[in-house]
């Protein structure tokens, strides 16, 4: 539902926004078979449903005075069944938000200058978090679930499937981030300069993790809302059109983007006494390089310090005793970078000339670190194995360590990256069917070229960790577009 109108009395536009939105996210699965008394197969039982429902209710105004001043306000109240625990006391959330705008290019000393769009903003909002992943449907309510390879019941010679408690959190609530910014649009020389700056601070609150929990439950980890984090940033962007001529249009873009995110509080501490294992990897049982902990990015890398020879090569299973106790253990691992950047780059131009148009854009990441589980799963040991031939991951020969070091802070690489995402060309026929139709022939280049230093196969892996990511294809395409 929405509602407009301009009060002329007070120079005021007014604009109402009202809703309701329902969700409705179901999964249908076959149960397995089970077996009759008599020992005789009973067929198919019914099949088990899971369901997830999410409501919202929300509300927006916005107010423009005198086309200069601007205020908006909005709510939204969410509902989800994901927190259901019995009780509805955590199922709802309630979501505020603020913002005022200035647009100073409207003032009367403003008027006659080069400055074309100069609008400064401001705002505060609060958003919600209930996702926790394609099949987390009851985390916080009892249930069962079909048992899985490994986990069946014996009946005589014969195992079967059957349903099994899930662990639950009945405490489990939205997770919630408050957010502060100000900013400021800007365009200079009838808008041939223009762009924004914004300077934010978001506030994150009840984190939910998939944690490591203490053993003796149903599992050994858990949906926890684990703690909160801390977050600032700024960014920015700026276009210049260097030349704007009747056939010749070229247009420059540059936006820069830096923020850091540092844990504040988590369930069980408030220093760095402890920590949330997460970032399982491939090897071992069980095994994380991963962790939160108070005072550090999230998902900081949590390993041992490689100790190197004489020759610059890295010692087999020699690490520094980081707490001098003379021993080796996990009381000497320590937080070493993480997955978030220094900084992110962006580039793009566009020309036009004529009839030709061409375009390329690019992104660099500045400062994020991968941990290379592939090259840590490769050892001398990996090619005795099996007695057959496999492939190894370089490093084996070059580190030569015998058995795998999952925890060697040398499997943690920086992946700094450069990657040219798209080059565009094309030509536009005109009236080339009947006045006003138009034909445009193109060829466009994706994934062109990465430039960067980390040793696997592509340094732009989700989650900081690459177990044997397959690199993102380089795809050359031509095509057609016609409009008549």
């Amino acid at each position: 539902m929405a509602y407009t109108k301009t009060i002329t009395a007070i120079d005021t536009n007014v604009d109402l926004t009202a809703g309701y939105s329902y969700q409705d996210f179901q999964t249908t699965a076959p149960l397995i078979q089970t077996v009759q008394g008599n020992g005789q197969p009973g067929g198919i039982t019914n099949p088990i449903d899971r369901k997830a429902v999410l409501l919202s209710f929300y509300g927006r105004g916005i107010f423009t005075i005198a086309n200069k001043y601007i205020v908006s306000a909005s709510i939204r109240r969410d509902g989800s069944s994901r927190f259901y625990n019995g009780t509805r006391d955590n199922v709802w959330g309630n979501f505020p938000g603020v913002s005022l705008a200035w647009k100073i290019n409207e003032e009367n000393f403003l008027k006659d200058t080069s400055i074309n769009t100069l609008k400064l903003r401001a705002g505060w909002g609060k958003t919600g978090n209930q996702e926790l992943g394609d099949n987390n449907y009851y985390p916080a309510f009892a249930n069962y679930s079909p048992s899985v390879q490994g986990a069946e019941y014996q009946f005589g010679s014969q195992y079967y499937y059957m349903l099994r408690p899930d662990i639950y959190n009945p405490l489990l609530t939205w997770e919630t981030t408050s957010t502060k910014n100000v900013g400021l649009d800007y365009g200079f020389a009838k808008n041939r300069i223009f762009g924004s700056i914004d300077i934010y601070q978001k506030k994150a609150e009840d984190l939910l993790v998939d944690a490591t929990i203490a053993a003796g439950d149903l599992s050994n980890h858990n949906i926890l809302n684990a703690g909160d984090m801390d977050t600032k940033g700024i960014e920015g962007s700026i276009t210049f059109v260097p030349v704007k001529t009747e056939n010749t249009n070229w247009e420059v873009s540059f936006n820069a983007t830096h923020y850091n995110s540092k844990v504040t509080n988590l369930v069980q501490g408030a220093d760095d006494s402890f920590n949330l294992p997460v970032g399982n990897i491939t090897g071992g049982v069980g095994n994380t390089i991963q962790a939160h902990v108070v005072g550090y990015n999230p998902y900081s890398f949590r390993v041992y310090q490689q100790v190197y020879g004489d020759n610059g090569k890295p010692l087999d299973g020699v690490y520094v005793d980081r707490n001098g106790d003379g021993l080796i253990n996990s009381s000497d691992l320590y937080y070493y970078k993480s997955s978030q950047p220094d900084v992110t780059l962006g580039f793009n131009t566009k020309v036009a000339y004529r009839n030709w148009d061409a375009s390329l854009s690019a992104r660099a990441v500045l400062g994020n670190y991968l941990y290379n589980n592939a090259a840590s799963n490769s050892s001398l040991q990996s090619a005795a194995t099996n007695n057959y031939l496999q492939n190894i991951y370089y490093t084996a020969a070059d580190y030569r360590f015998n058995t795998p070091q999952y925890f060697s802070d040398i499997f943690v690489e920086n992946a700094s990256f450069l990657r040219l995402d798209n080059v565009n060309l094309g030509y536009n026929f005109k009236n080339i069917f009947s006045s006003g139709s138009a034909l445009r022939v193109y060829a466009m280049a994706q994934n062109v070229f990465v430039i960067t230093d980390y040793t696997g196969v592509d340094p732009e892996v989700f989650g900081g960790i690459d177990n044997g990511y397959y690199q993102s294809p380089r795809v050359y395409s031509l095509g057609l577009n016609f409009n008549f």
